[in-house]
């Protein structure tokens, strides 16, 4: 009976050896190497983590997410094909998904930010005019004084 014991590179089996009497003799151990090699993954880690740091605006920070997405889509896509070494691949496709997490995280945050000075924008806007409307006011005021004296 062999056991297999599965490996980073090949696969690894063990035979036991028995006397004619069924005692244990020994073992011989065999390794299989896979013929064909996995490829490289080429996943650059810094890419897609520059591009949400770099980003200013929401929009820039929504290209971000959509790059961060793309990333995620191809590792498991590389993942489908099995040509890849599985180890790399996982980490490779784990640090992807944080990186669509915090893109999202980012561009939300961004569009809060615009949302925030916006309305304070508004807001100021509408101080401004009601200012000038009672300015206006008491000009006209004290232009229908003067009339009047």
């Amino acid at each position: 009976m062999a056991i297999k014991i599965g490996m980073y590179d090949g696969v690894k089996t063990s035979i036991p050896l028995k006397n004619k009497d069924g005692s244990s003799a020994g073992t011989i151990t065999v390794v299989k190497y896979n013929k064909v090699r996995k490829k490289k993954l080429g996943y650059n880690y810094k890419r897609v983590s520059t591009h949400i740091l770099s980003a200013k605006t929401s929009l820039f920070a929504g290209k971000a997410v959509r790059e961060a997405r793309t990333a995620v889509v191809g590792l498991l896509m590389k993942q489908m094909s099995g040509d890849y070494d599985s180890r790399e691949l996982s980490s490779a496709l784990e640090h992807a998904r944080k990186m669509e997490r915090v893109a999202k995280k980012r561009r939300k945050h961004m569009e809060e930010e615009k949302a925030v000075q916006e309305r304070h924008l508004e807001e100021m806007r509408t101080a401004q005019k009601k200012y000038l409307e009672e300015e206006q006011k008491a000009w006209k005021q004290q232009q229908e004084a003067e009339r009047s004296l």
